[in-house]
């Protein structure tokens, strides 16, 4: 009997162990379907830095009006700022600073300029692309397409939808309700932001004699309000850092992260959730690239300062 016994519990550890196998792979494969992943090697201004090289190198055998992109295509000809048609059916090239007209209410091919591009009062306009080797002005519920891209610096008044990515090397200001899925900026601000946002590691009262550490959590944490952690955070559950509070090193959850009114994340950010900050939070320190990152949804409030890069699968808004 002792012997049936055996066997027959050997046979269920036997099919059990392929089960159980498969259920972990299964849970750690679901947790890795993430697409937000940064490759440090790619250029987040990679868009507009390849459409510009494109269109330099092209631009001396321009003939007729067209240029050899991947694809000949025509150029929209000069014409007085009250004669441009409401739909701009070709591609745009300004060297010099281009206002768009009021009367503009598409483009369907892209802008390039070497000057600033200014759509500051337009309304409702939808283009598909832009570049811009100055700034770039966006006017209210501008519809971007697929990206913009400016070299010296961005503003976007509220309620625009800014593509798949915008991006900037100077600094990037963000009115209310403006929608998003990646963005990148030297210094990224949103609405009403002043310069009393801007926290710098010397202004936040931390000791320099406290040694770093990494602190993980198997469940859910909650930051105290003004608390000081000097390290890492790591969460299997959700993370909620409290008005005030400091954190010099990353955070990382596999649920949501929330920070409240005034937090301060010195490092990067991370979440297979959702983030949500909180009115006058800084992400990032001046001088360095952060990144703040979810897998889902992200809700920005107003006078909330991230150095670096933004991103999420899901819905991202100010």
């Amino acid at each position: 009997m002792i012997y049936i016994i055996s066997i027959s519990v050997i046979i269920m550890i036997l099919i059990c162990i392929p089960w159980v196998v498969a259920t972990d792979r299964y849970r750690n494969s679901r947790e890795s379907e993430i697409n937000l992943v940064i490759d440090e090697k790619k250029d987040p201004r990679y868009f507009g830095k390849r459409f510009a090289e494109m269109i330099e190198r092209e631009l001396p055998r321009l003939m007729d009006n067209t240029i050899q992109l991947t694809r000949k295509e025509n150029i929209e000809g000069e014409h007085e700022d009250d004669s441009y048609p409401e739909v701009v059916e070709k591609l745009v090239i300004k060297q010099e600073d281009f206002v768009v007209p009021k009367n503009i209410k598409q483009f369907k091919k892209e802008i390039y300029t070497t000057g600033n591009l200014d759509l500051s009062n337009c309304r409702d306009i939808v283009f598909r692309a832009a570049y811009s080797d100055g700034k770039i002005s966006l006017g209210n519920s501008t519809i971007v397409e697929r990206w913009v891209d400016a070299r010296l610096g961005m503003i976007c008044e509220d309620g625009c939808n800014l593509g798949i990515c915008a991006s900037t090397e100077g600094d990037m200001k963000l009115g209310y309700n403006c929608r998003f899925k990646r963005l990148y900026g030297r210094r990224i601000m949103t609405f009403n932001s002043d310069n009393s946002t801007y926290k710098n590691p010397g202004e936040l009262g931390l000791d320099e004699e406290v040694q770093p550490q990494d602190f993980i959590y198997r469940k859910s944490v909650t930051i105290g309000v003004g608390e000081k952690i000097y390290g890492n955070i790591s969460s299997e559950g959700e993370v909620i850092l409290g008005k005030n509070s400091v954190v010099t090193g990353n955070v990382f959850a596999k649920k949501n992260i929330i920070m409240q009114e005034g937090a301060v994340v010195l490092g990067n950010i991370f979440t297979y959730g959702n983030i949500d900050i909180h009115r006058e939070c800084v992400a990032g320190q001046e001088g360095v690239i952060s990144s703040v990152i979810c897998r889902e949804d992200m809700k920005i409030g107003e006078k909330v300062c991230i150095y670096g890069y933004v991103a999420c699968s899901g819905k991202g808004e100010t």
